[in-house]
């Protein structure tokens, strides 16, 4: 005997594969689990969620007691950044993607199913 999904199921998971291609080519913002940040124009996502970003720009946060052990102001903190022409975003590190609201209007709310 077969475990059965769910009738709206497949119409679900199309939606959201046209939402996910309607973002190619989008400019969209990373977060990963180890805080850094990564902005690019998506040009690839997997079924493990990896991304590809092209004319990528990664944003880290080094605290001052790692890059400076001399300073005695402890809250100092330092944002490395580094223009990437090509990366690939670990799915398993995703924390948060964002895009703007005028994308999100234009390309992925016109396939959402209502619920």
């Amino acid at each position: 005997m077969t475990a059965q999904q769910p009738s709206d199921s497949p119409t679900k998971a199309a939606a959201a594969k046209m939402a996910v291609e309607g973002l190619l080519g989008t400019r969209i913002h990373c977060t990963l689990s180890d805080g850094r940040t990564a902005t690019g124009r998506l040009v690839c996502v997997d079924r493990m969620r990896n991304l590809i970003l092209t004319d990528c720009v990664e944003e880290r946060r080094i605290d001052a007691v790692d890059y400076n052990n001399n300073t005695s102001d402890k809250s100092v903190s330092k944002t490395v950044v580094r223009q990437l022409q090509q990366a690939m975003v670990p799915g398993s590190q995703l924390v948060m993607v964002q895009i703007s609201q005028p994308d999100y209007q234009a390309k992925v709310a016109p396939h959402l199913v209502a619920s």
